[in-house]
């Protein structure tokens, strides 16, 4: 065991040393562009999944009191639901319509039937009619009522799942976050390989594709970083982005003229 934590204190540092060496020296890309291609997947997975993490918890850390205040929100407010033969049965004249103070918090709607006229609400909005939970103008459930037993379903019992919610919020996020990032990463390394690629014919020299790939990978640190960071503070928009597509460029392209043409003076 104690060799197994050795090993991963010293990956770790590794890990750490080679991320901060991206962001902060052109030079250490020439110690990394030949290496192994297994070697760059899993440095690229090891940052991923720090991103992730770390993203899932600021993100937990702003919706956590939603989650909470909305749970506490439904306990008062939802009428109780009883599902029979597939059937939704609210003890209530219906319809009605409840929502949660905010404003793109959804309208809840119970009804009967999905033709039956509805009374004035504010998108967005869930329609839980007899036979499943409907969206607006949309004709067939999202959800069929069938799937459930049959049983009782009490505004406490809503409120209480929503509070176990709290504790599923945060893998559930990092899973999809991590999930979206393997797939969306490496497929960015690869188009942003090309500014490595015209780098290099600059000086008329060309590397391998993995080289490539790889300067790609560990150029694209400093913007994964730089993403995180507004994540953090709430930043988002065309201009954030162009400032990371914009710092992923200038870092690879920089990275590989150092890497074919090391006497070239920054």
């Amino acid at each position: 065991m104690r060799a197994i934590l050795s090993r991963c204190v010293v990956f770790l540092v590794d890990f750490y040393r080679r991320a901060y060496a991206s962001v902060t020296d052109f030079d250490s890309y020439r110690q990394v562009y030949s290496q192994p291609i297994a070697r760059t997947a899993l440095y690229l997975c090891t940052l991923l999944i720090h991103v992730s993490a770390l993203n899932a918890f600021f993100l937990t850390l702003t919706f956590l009191p939603e989650i909470r205040g909305f749970a506490s929100w439904a306990e008062v407010s939802f009428p109780d639901m009883n599902f029979v033969d597939g059937k939704l049965r609210v003890d209530e004249d219906l319809p009605i319509v409840i929502r949660y103070s905010g404003g793109d918090a959804p309208s809840f709607i119970f009804t009967r039937q999905i033709t039956d006229p509805l009374p004035d609400f504010q998108p967005p909005a869930m329609i839980f009619a007899e036979d499943g939970l409907y969206l607006p103008d949309q004709d067939q459930p999202v959800w069929k009522w069938s799937l459930f037993q049959d049983q009782l379903i009490s505004s406490s019992d809503i409120g209480s799942l929503m509070r176990a919610a709290k504790w599923i919020f945060p893998p559930a996020t990092f899973f999809l976050l991590l999930a979206s990032m393997l797939f969306l990463r490496p497929a960015e390394a690869l188009i942003f390989s090309l500014f490595g690629y015209s780098a290099s014919a600059r000086h008329a020299i060309r590397l391998t594709f993995r080289q490539y790939l790889t300067l790609a990978v560990y150029g694209l640190t400093p913007a994964i970083l730089i993403e995180l960071f507004g994540t953090v503070l709430g930043l988002s928009g065309f201009l954030f982005h162009l400032i990371y597509l914009v710092t992923a460029a200038i870092y690879i392209y920089t990275a590989t003229t150092k890497v074919v043409a090391p006497t070239v003076k920054d």
